[in-house]
């Protein structure tokens, strides 16, 4: 019965074939999946530096005149610089990860391409073979020649088989051609997606360098004003002082008059601030910004200055310069403890969140008065434009009383990325 041995082998190799094609389209979908997830994330940290991008170019303004360019202004162009750079590394990655893809389009492709000629050259062979041997092997012959019944009942059944496996042949064939135009198709897109990366990495490599151009021509410019700006500098710190002094007296005067006790080593907070408080810390990393967008431009604790080699500054809290005269918002739900006018601070409020006190300055109007209770991200003022006038910088601190008096603390660990 050679053209049942011919019609099994055929049949054998054309369904391994098609479990063949089946497990590379698969593996090819998981890892396709994998990188679709990668490309996504890239794809979306793309696009928050690019909004970043253009906070900062808005803040900045016109660069053209760096007459009065401040030490503010350089750390704006420092930032957009760092995001730039950020941004080539993100584009450079995703075009890594499209050449790793369409290497791997073009093996599958060519895979599918085989396997699609072979299953055509096997198709056919067995359809002419079973063509040629038609009169001397016939399906009669097949089924009498069983041993019994039931045996020549399983080769109806199996001749059956055979018959509707030939029809499904091209059918499938036909399919596998379609996935292959489809792998063609997304091939394409990923060429096209490649040449747009490559353009936008081409664009901000060049305005990286302007970037550096513009800070290094603004540094070099308030460098020839050295003596002007370290008197500025003093000035600016010894306001600093005057406001941690007033925050801290503040604070002292309103626990003064609560329930807390002073005692020889400091203050310490009543059980009802202790368990408020534990809400404030709950919340540590993932608490809104006083602004509703911004950029920090000096961060909390020592500073190296960005024009004077040798030169720190200290901040108590952070500098967020964002858009004019900006509105303000609590970053916790709380009570408003004291609100308070300070000369080079503008008006300054204080909100109290059991044991913590988060501290806002630079403040044009408020919006809230002492013994008001507050919600989460409630306005409760707007800010004082800078010098320039071109934009606003909000000045926050976070402050925690305990049992050795009132710690300052870095905002930025208590501030969602």
């Amino acid at each position: 019965m050679t053209f049942i041995r011919l019609s099994l082998r055929s049949t054998v190799k054309l369904i391994s074939k098609k479990r063949y094609i089946s497990l590379i389209v698969l593996l090819f979908t998981i890892t396709a999946f994998s990188q679709n997830k990668s490309s996504s994330t890239l794809k979306k940290e793309q696009q928050k530096l690019a909004k970043k991008i253009q906070f900062t170019k808005k803040l900045l303004g016109d660069t053209k005149n760096l007459s009065k360019t401040t030490t503010k202004e350089i750390g704006i162009i420092s930032r957009q610089i760092n995001y730039r750079q950020e941004l080539i590394n993100n584009v450079n990655e995703q075009i890594t990860e499209i050449n790793k893809l369409i290497m791997e389009y073009n093996s599958v492709i060519q895979s599918m391409q085989n396997d699609i000629a072979q299953l055509k050259d096997q198709f056919r062979e067995m359809i002419r073979y079973a063509y040629k041997k038609r009169n001397d092997y016939n399906e009669m012959m097949f089924i009498f020649s069983a041993e019994n019944f039931n045996e020549a009942f399983k080769r109806i059944k199996y001749l059956r088989k055979i018959e509707e496996f030939r029809k499904n042949q091209i059918v499938l064939i036909q399919k596998a051609e379609e996935r292959l135009r489809s792998k063609i198709a997304q091939l394409e897109d990923k060429k096209i997606e490649k040449e747009d990366l490559i353009s936008v990495q081409d664009k901000e490599k060049i305005n990286f360098e302007k970037d550096k151009r513009v800070r290094n021509q603004a540094l070099q410019k308030l460098k020839a004003e050295e003596s002007k700006l370290l008197a500025t500098l003093q000035k600016q710190e010894d306001e600093k002082r005057r406001l941690a002094q007033a925050i801290k007296k503040a604070i002292e005067m309103e626990l003064s008059k609560s329930n807390a006790t002073k005692t020889g080593a400091g203050f310490k907070p009543t059980k009802e601030m202790l368990l408020t408080g534990k809400s404030f810390y709950g919340n540590k990393g993932k608490l809104p910004w006083p602004v509703a967008k911004g950029e920090i431009t000096e961060k909390f604790g020592k500073n190296p200055h960005p024009v004077h080699a040798n030169v720190f500054t200290y901040n108590n809290g952070v500098d967020i310069s964002t858009v004019t005269g900006s509105n303000v918002r609590a970053i916790y739900e709380g009570e408003v403890s004291s609100v308070l006018k300070i000369p080079g601070a503008g008006k300054v409020i204080i909100i109290a969140h059991g044991s913590y006190r988060t501290v806002y300055t630079n403040l044009k109007e408020t919006y809230v008065k002492k013994g008001d209770k507050v919600k989460t991200k409630q306005m409760i003022g707007s800010l004082l434009p800078d010098a320039t006038g071109k934009r606003s910088e909000a000045h926050f601190e976070i402050r925690q009383i305990t049992k050795d008096g009132i710690k300052n603390l870095n905002p930025a660990y208590w501030l969602g990325k």
